[in-house]
C-alpha cells in the first residue's frame, strides 16, 4: 500500500489524534504556488476554527492574499530564529486532553504549557509582532511516520518555504521537514485550506 493511501486510510479512520516529538522520516508532498482552479480545498481544523471564533483577530491570513514574497534577509532569518528557539524553549510540551480537559483546544499558550498547534500559534503570533506580515504564514497539518497528526508553521518567501516546528532546533525548507503533507492554510481555498 502506498505511503499516500495509507495516509488517506489513517485520516478516515482517525489515527491522527494529538500532537508528537519523535524522530521522523517520511516522503513530503510538494508545496507549491496554486491557483484557485487547482486546489483541492479543504475543512480547516477544528481547533483552528474554535481558536478563530474566540480570537477573530488572529485569524485574517487566510483571506488574504500575498502581496510580494517575503524577503529572506539576514535580519528576517535572525527574527525566525530567534522565534522558533525562543518559543521552543519557553514552552513544555503537554496534551490538550490533561490541560484543558478537551480532545482539541487550539490557543496561544500564557502558561508555558501546550501542543504543537500551540506552538504553532505563538510563533505566528511572535512573528506579526516582529514585523513579518501575516501574509507570509501560514499553518500546515501534516502526519509523522507513526501516523500522528502534528501541526507546523510555513514562513513563504523568495528563497522557499521554511518551516518552523516544535520538534526540532533548525528550520528548514518544506522538502526537508520528512513529513506526510496533509493539508496547509492558503488564500486560494473557499474554505481558506487546501489539501497538499
Amino acid at each position: 500500500m502506498s505511503f499516500v493511501r495509507v495516509l488517506v486510510v489513517a485520516s478516515v479512520i482517525g489515527v491522527t489524534q494529538g500532537c508528537t516529538s519523535l524522530d521522523v522520516h517520511s516522503e513530503p508532498a510538494p508545496v507549491a504556488e496554486q491557483s484557485a482552479s487547482s486546489v483541492r480545498a479543504a475543512k480547516p481544523p477544528p481547533g483552528f476554527l474554535d481558536f478563530c471564533t474566540r480570537s477573530p483577530g488572529q485569524c485574517t491570513a487566510s483571506v488574504q492574499t500575498a502581496e510580494r514574497p517575503l524577503v529572506l534577509d539576514v535580519k528576517t532569518w535572525e527574527t525566525l530564529q530567534n522565534v522558533n528557539t525562543s518559543i521552543n524553549r519557553a514552552l513544555t510540551p503537554k496534551d490538550d486532553a490533561i490541560h484543558y480537559g478537551v480532545e482539541e483546544y487550539w490557543t496561544i499558550p500564557t502558561d508555558g504549557y501546550g501542543d504543537c498547534d500551540d506552538y504553532v500559534l505563538a510563533k505566528r503570533s511572535a512573528l506579526i509582532a516582529a514585523g513579518i506580515p501575516e501574509s507570509a504564514l501560514s499553518i500546515a497539518v501534516v502526519f509523522t511516520p507513526r501516523f500522528v497528526r502534528h501541526a507546523l508553521l510555513i514562513v513563504a518567501t523568495d528563497h522557499g518555504n521554511y518551516v518552523l516546528d516544535n520538534l526540532r532546533s533548525d528550520i528548514v525548507t518544506w522538502d526537508r521537514a520528512d513529513y506526510g503533507w496533509i493539508k496547509h492554510q492558503t488564500p486560494v481555498s473557499s474554505s481558506g485550506w487546501a489539501f497538499f
